[in-house]
């Protein structure tokens, strides 16, 4: 059985994005998000295979080549997306004007360019760190990232389009979370 969160998840990596910018802007929340993303490359880890290959996606249409890894756990399958190439590392940093030895990672305004680019951008970090709670039950939404200033400018930008989300920090982590 799968959770209200899995399905949504699986219907936001279903979504067809159009526009370049939008497909960057995607790009960018899944690293913005990822687990590691940073000199050496990027990783997301899930339990989701729509997920990983979503993220698959978006990065080769912005010409970045990642692969796929399943990992075997007691507790089923973890998927893995990576990039770790040399040469696909630097198009990626290219592509978002980053280096990778930022000391935090803040969001670059300029690669969300549009209204489509934020309802991307939000999609692709849902998708790496979200959660959501069926709302006939309790209604709940949460982001979880360990970059704080980025998470801080995440909620600068949720504000600025009207919502007020709150954030709080659990075992080190910043939560930034609607009820």
């Amino acid at each position: 059985m799968s959770s209200f969160a899995s399905r949504a998840r699986e219907e936001i990596a279903q979504r067809s994005i159009q526009k370049d910018c939008c497909v960057r802007a995607a790009a960018y929340g899944i690293a913005c998000f990822a687990k590691y993303f940073d000199a050496k490359g990027l990783v997301v880890q899930t339990e989701q295979q729509e997920t990983v290959q979503a993220a698959q996606q978006l990065f080769a249409r912005c010409g970045v080549q990642g692969e796929i890894l399943h990992k075997q756990r007691p507790s089923g399958v973890l998927y893995e997306f990576n990039i770790r190439a040399p040469e696909q590392v630097a198009r990626v940093h290219e592509l978002f004007g980053t280096t990778g030895s930022e000391t935090s990672l803040q969001i670059d305004p300029r690669l969300i360019r549009c209204q489509t680019c934020v309802s991307a951008y939000i999609g692709a970090a849902f998708l790496c760190s979200g959660t959501v709670i069926d709302p006939q039950k309790e209604y709940n939404l949460e982001f979880l990232s360990a970059r704080h200033t980025m998470l801080a400018d995440f909620s600068a930008l949720l504000t600025g389009r009207g919502f007020v989300p709150r954030t709080i920090l659990r075992k080190g982590s910043g939560v930034l979370y609607f009820k």
